[in-house]
């Protein structure tokens, strides 16, 4: 699978998609995403991280989406990130690669995806790199990580009205989500200024994203921290799912 050949071939993929987005290409960035690509891929063979997929699906599926919006996001103004629902690190271990030079957290609430994280660090040797096992939920209660992030970013994690209240109780004021959507972002998004603004954030940005080599719609959904999110937020583990927030729920 990682013959020589094949390695050539991969790690051509890889510069590709950084050279069209107009990202770092230097050959430490292209030799750890390739590490990390040989990681994900076999130990998505073991536990299902990602579902099926092979190591050019995963460059375009999840490596190319994961670059993608970090043409439209001055990274490098930020200097603390969490990427929330990381799953197998993405975007979060994408980004993290790329940009060196950020403190990244990597949030997820199952056991065998914090530890694939630990043997990536370990294995690759990233450093400000940190992995942790907890819900939003309480994370975004404690006052050692609420609202300490200059940024927090999230994919493939849960509709609009969920995902604010995760996401907005652990950015610093200044700081911004980027949350990645599909073309459903029209239905979830509709209602949702009145509530995004309670919560502490400002106006709603929608980007539309160009994703080398796919042709699906991407957007990512930019909203700045303006004011501190109401103590009360997020509400207990399992309430914002159960119960999502409606405009008649909050006194704006």
């Amino acid at each position: 699978m990682f013959n020589e050949q094949n390695q050539d071939k991969l790690k051509f993929k890889i510069t590709k998609g950084l050279n069209q987005l107009g990202l770092p290409d230097n050959q430490e960035v292209i030799e750890r995403l390739y590490e990390y690509l040989v990681l994900l891929y076999e130990e998505n063979q073991k536990y299902n991280l990602i579902g099926p997929a092979e190591p050019e699906e995963i460059i375009t599926k999840h490596f190319y989406d994961s670059m993608a919006p970090l043409k439209n996001i001055e990274l490098l103004n930020h200097n603390k990130g969490l990427d929330l629902g990381t799953g197998a690190g993405l975007p979060g271990v994408v980004w993290k690669l790329i940009y060196p030079e950020i403190s990244f957290y990597f949030l997820d609430s199952r056991k065998k995806r914090i530890n694939f994280l630990k043997m990536v660090k370990n294995k690759i040797k990233i450093d400000k790199f940190y992995p942790v096992k907890e819900r939003a939920e309480r994370l975004g209660q404690q006052q050692d990580w609420r609202e300490q992030f200059s940024f927090v970013s999230a994919r493939a994690v849960a509709s609009m009205d969920i995902l604010i209240e995760y996401v907005l109780p652990l950015i610093e004021i200044g700081g911004y989500a980027y949350l990645f959507k599909g073309p459903d972002y029209k239905d979830e998004i509709s209602d949702m200024n009145g509530i995004v603004s309670f919560l502490g954030g400002g106006m709603i940005n929608i980007i539309n994203i160009k994703v080398p080599d796919l042709e699906r719609e991407r957007y990512l959904i930019k909203i700045k921290k303006i004011k501190n999110t109401p103590e009360k937020y997020p509400r207990r583990v399992g309430k914002p799912k159960k119960y999502p927030l409606k405009k008649e729920d909050i006194s704006i």
